[in-house]
Order: C-alpha cells, then sequence, then structure tokens
C-alpha cells in the first residue's frame, strides 16, 4: 500500500515539475482563457461578493489569524503535536510557493490588481488547500460526533473550490495556476500526513496502550 501511495506522489511531483516549466515557457495553458470566460460569466446573486469574501480569506493576515486561532485552539485541549502540525505545514507551503513564483516568473492575466507579481502556482489555493486539508484530516481525530466530522470535512472540501473558483473569478488567476496550487497543497500535504500518522499518532497510540497495561 505504502508502494502505491509513494507512486501517487511521484506522479504528482513529476506532474508539477513539468507544469512549473510549462508555466515557465507559456503565459497561459490551452484552455485558461475559455474558462476562466465561463467563470467570470456567471452571474448569480451576491455571487460577486461571496468570491471576494472567500478570497479575502486568503490573504495573509486572514490566514495568519486563521492558523493562529486554530493552532490556540488545539493547545487549549492540549493537542500540542496537532498544533505544531497545523502550524508547520502551511509555513513549508507558503515558503515553497514563493520560491516556485520566483523561478516560475509567470505573469498574471492582464488586468489584474496583483500586476507584477508571479502568477504560478495560487497561493490563495495553495493555502486552503493545505489547511482545510489539515482540518479534514484532523476532524475525525478531533471530533466526536459523525455529523460533526462530515460537516466539517465537506466545508473544507467546499472552501477548496471556493477559493480556486474566487481566483479565477477576479481574474487574479488564470485556471492552471490554481491547478498549481491544488497540486502544491497536495504535494505539502502528503508528506505531513504520513509522519503525522506514523510517528506523532503512532507514538501516542503506544504511550497509552503503556498506560493501560501499567494500570
Amino acid at each position: 500500500m505504502r508502494r502505491l501511495y509513494l507512486g501517487i506522489y511521484l506522479f504528482f511531483f513529476i506532474l508539477f515539475g513539468v507544469l512549473c516549466y510549462l508555466a515557465h515557457e507559456f503565459a497561459t495553458f490551452h484552455g485558461d482563457v475559455t474558462i476562466s470566460h465561463r467563470i467570470q460569466g456567471i452571474d448569480f446573486p451576491f455571487f460577486s461578493l461571496l468570491m471576494e469574501a472567500v478570497s479575502y480569506l486568503g490573504r495573509a493576515v486572514p490566514v495568519s489569524i486563521t492558523i493562529t486561532l486554530l493552532a490556540a485552539g488545539l493547545l487549549f485541549f492540549r493537542r500540542i503535536r496537532e498544533a505544531f502540525f497545523i502550524v508547520v505545514l502551511p509555513a513549508i507551503a507558503g515558503l515553497v510557493n514563493e520560491l516556485t513564483k520566483a523561478l516560475v516568473d509567470r505573469p498574471r492575466p492582464v488586468g489584474t490588481l496583483a500586476i507584477g507579481v508571479n502568477g504560478f502556482p495560487s497561493g490563495h489555493t495553495t493555502y486552503a488547500t493545505v489547511i482545510c486539508g489539515c482540518i479534514f484530516f484532523l476532524a475525525p481525530r478531533m471530533l466526536k460526533w459523525p455529523v460533526a466530522v462530515w460537516i466539517t470535512q465537506t466545508l473544507s472540501v467546499l472552501f477548496i473550490a471556493l477559493m480556486g473558483i474566487s481566483r479565477i473569478f477576479l481574474e487574479a488567476h488564470w485556471p492552471s495556476d490554481v491547478l498549481g496550487g491544488l497540486i502544491l497543497g497536495g504535494l505539502v500535504l502528503a508528506p505531513g500526513i504520513f509522519i503525522y500518522k506514523n510517528y506523532i499518532e503512532g507514538d501516542r497510540i503506544k504511550s497509552e496502550v503503556r498506560s493501560a497495561r501499567a494500570s
């Protein structure tokens, strides 16, 4: 099973490398313009406000506040390892994202307010994927009620999707930038989950077993 997971991870790692190269060579991919126009043509009531609100939550300050609140909540319940987990992974994702942006050096869509800032991959999408991915993963381990777990995980997936759509709708990124952010977020998240399950969670289970035997 681990070989399968490793194979899948290597596939997406190579795919991300290919996307980085292509994004460096080409300002847009085939389908970027068409998909962007279709998303930007959505005209539901209050949809624009929703997109602006979701996108705002992906900025540096709201992201920092979100991570701080999540970590504080975990520390309150004495889940120190989980708090470390949810702080470190977004930090690593942000660092890798900025490094990738600098290396790829791809311009954003013409007319965006963020002219001069590299576009690939979408940082908002990367952060959303990592943070919501952490929440999705930790929900069954932190919440007692299955309904609460289901709601939390559903909202996590929905937020990731809305974040990607919002970046395209607001003309801040091409769809391929968003795809790059999704893959990068997954590439950062997967090793973190592996380490957590095999070392952090494993150590806690062993400690609980030893305590049960001692009693």
